[in-house]
């Protein structure tokens, strides 16, 4: 996951309670990113509740993996439970929509290449 996803994780561990913190800044603005593993299915699904500290709002995230052909599927899903705060360009639908296209389209592409 720190190779391909957010290589400012410190730490990522599969396992259900596991948490970690890490700090991404955009236009001088700072986000930490709060992450708690809520689910595991090895080979088959990791789900994590993803907050920001110091705003409102919660989402899961999730990445199940199926065979398929050759090869294997990954679904990515991401479900606002709690909604962010409308007025930060950052928490917009359309900027999540980007980064999980970078992160899945381009940076998960390069690193399994």
């Amino acid at each position: 996951m720190r190779q391909w996803y957010f290589p400012v994780l410190d730490d990522f561990c599969p396992k259900v309670g596991f948490q970690t913190r890490f700090v991404v800044e955009n236009e001088g603005r700072v986000f930490p990113h709060l992450w708690k593993v809520s689910r595991v299915i090895p080979h088959q699904e990791i789900v994590s509740e993803w907050r920001y500290e110091g705003y409102p709002g919660c989402a899961h995230v999730s990445f199940t993996l199926a065979e398929e052909n050759s090869g294997t599927r990954l679904k990515l899903r991401a479900k606002v439970i709690e909604d962010f705060p409308d007025d930060i360009p950052e928490f917009k639908r359309e900027s999540g929509v980007e980064g999980w296209r970078y992160l899945i389209g381009q940076s998960l592409k390069n690193y399994l290449e």
